[in-house]
């Protein structure tokens, strides 16, 4: 199923999944920006000055893509992957200059890695 484990960042996904889990992890991003650009009082001001404070949103995606990025790379146990290491800061200058539409094609790869407890588990 594509939208099984959405939330279960050890699972290793296949392409169909890891674009399923890139488009809800989206959906939750964009939900969370507008919460806290409402909550720190730019909603309103943007809806009636007519202008767009994009900071607040950018830093949101920042840390919310570098979190669920480094959040999968803890639960595969792939901390020893220089690669994958730097996919994340590079998820996170991604996130700066494109918002969370850039910066979670990385996070979707990371998803489709294989996972470090699947392969012990085997040998």
């Amino acid at each position: 199923m594509v939208f099984n484990q959405l939330f279960d960042y050890s699972y290793k996904r296949n392409l169909k999944q890891a674009i399923a889990f890139y488009l809800v992890h989206m959906a939750v991003l964009t939900i969370v920006a507008v919460l806290v650009e409402f909550l720190i009082g730019l909603g309103e001001r943007q809806v009636y000055e007519k202008w767009s404070d994009d900071y607040v949103g950018t830093v949101v995606a920042l840390l919310f893509t570098i979190a669920i990025f480094f959040l999968t790379l803890l639960k595969k146990r792939q901390w020893s992957s220089v690669r994958l290491l730097f996919m994340g800061i590079m998820s996170g200058v991604l996130a700066c200059f494109g918002g969370g539409i850039l910066g979670f094609i990385p996070v979707a790869y990371m998803s489709t890695v294989v996972n470090n407890n699947a392969v012990k588990k085997i040998i």
